[in-house]
């Protein structure tokens, strides 16, 4: 939780090798890494996964501009609101490894995505059911003129 949050100077990282099998939560964990531009996230594979919090995971990270996100399980996590809050710069998005089956916290989750983008609105690539599940909670934050869910 909030391992490398406000860490202003870090610009890129990639932690696909780390070992989070026994994490339950990495709220915040970039939370206002202002300068971090490209994240390649560690593997949390279904075996081993007890991640059930995402919230708030890399808001604020105002400069991201690509984040890989395909190796982590989120079939068990029950809150994702505030995760890409302020994502001013996102290029896109790929959620498609992401899982929407449980009742998930979805709160401004996607709130300024692609607003200081170059290519907007950017586009946001999820699973049919996941596009559904997120039109029909409502409350995700999406701006139409930023990002768009394909």
């Amino acid at each position: 939780y909030s391992m490398f949050s406000g860490c202003v100077d870090l610009t890129t990282l990639d932690l696909s090798n780390f070992d989070m099998s026994n994490i339950t939560t990495v709220g915040s964990m970039f939370d206002s890494c202002t300068s971090l531009k490209n994240i390649t996230l560690f593997r949390i594979n279904s075996n081993s996964n007890k991640l059930t919090s995402i919230s708030r995971m890399l808001r604020n990270c105002t400069s991201l501009e690509k984040v890989d996100l395909s190796m982590i399980d989120v079939s068990k996590v029950t809150d994702m609101s505030y995760m890409f809050d302020n994502c001013f710069n996102l290029r896109s998005l790929d959620l498609t490894s992401f899982s929407f089956q449980n009742d998930i916290d979805i709160t401004d989750m996607f709130y300024n995505v692609g607003k200081e983008a170059t290519n907007k609105p950017i586009s946001i690539d999820m699973t049919p059911a996941g596009k559904a599940y997120i039109e029909s909670k409502g409350n995700s934050g999406i701006d139409s003129s930023y990002a768009k869910i394909i």
